[in-house]
């Protein structure tokens, strides 16, 4: 699913609204890992898929969610930092809908 805490909890609904998980694969355990580099007012710098799940279906619907990706909401005033990286595994079967 979305395993979610600190910075990434701005992103929860981004994910939660834009993902389209193949009909036939809600019920998968398979995980796609993607690690987000965002800056403070949410601006996405960068994204780099750290693994694949090996089905194409659901390697192409998280491609396809994070490819045009470009904000997440602002974080919180308490996130000081230029940037923040951090990690999102995308598995269907734990995926809130």
């Amino acid at each position: 699913g979305l395993v979610v805490t600190g910075v990434q909890t701005c992103a929860l609904p981004i994910f939660l609204a834009l993902w389209d998980v193949p009909f036939h694969l809600v019920d998968s355990n398979l995980t796609v890992v993607v690690r987000f580099t965002v800056q403070p007012s949410g601006k996405v710098m960068k994204y780099r898929v750290e693994d694949l799940s090996g089905n194409k279906a659901l390697d192409n619907s998280v491609l396809t969610l994070i490819r045009d990706l470009r904000m997440f909401p602002p974080l919180p005033d308490s996130y000081t930092l230029p940037i923040y990286e951090f990690g999102v595994r995308f598995s269907p079967k734990q995926f809130q809908f």
